[in-house]
């Protein structure tokens, strides 16, 4: 199954990402002292085969969204 995924910059799409690609994922504090991996939508993986060939980090900036384009 392939997704599709919009990089934008002030609401300007700048880059899409076309393939098996999901969010990666990124450790969070929980409690003090409990750790739990969640979703980064500023972290993208795309894989095949179970395998991941590519990472993209995305800029934390406020102004910097990434969108899963749906249809």
């Amino acid at each position: 199954m392939s997704d599709t995924f919009s990089i934008r910059v002030d609401g300007c799409e700048i880059a899409r990402i076309t393939g098996s690609v999901s969010f990666g994922k990124r450790l969070a504090l929980r409690y003090p002292h409990q750790q739990v991996l969640v979703d980064d939508p500023k972290m993208l993986r795309v894989t095949h085969n179970e395998r991941v060939i590519a990472s993209f980090y995305v800029s934390s900036s406020d102004n910097i969204t990434v969108e899963k384009v749906e249809g």
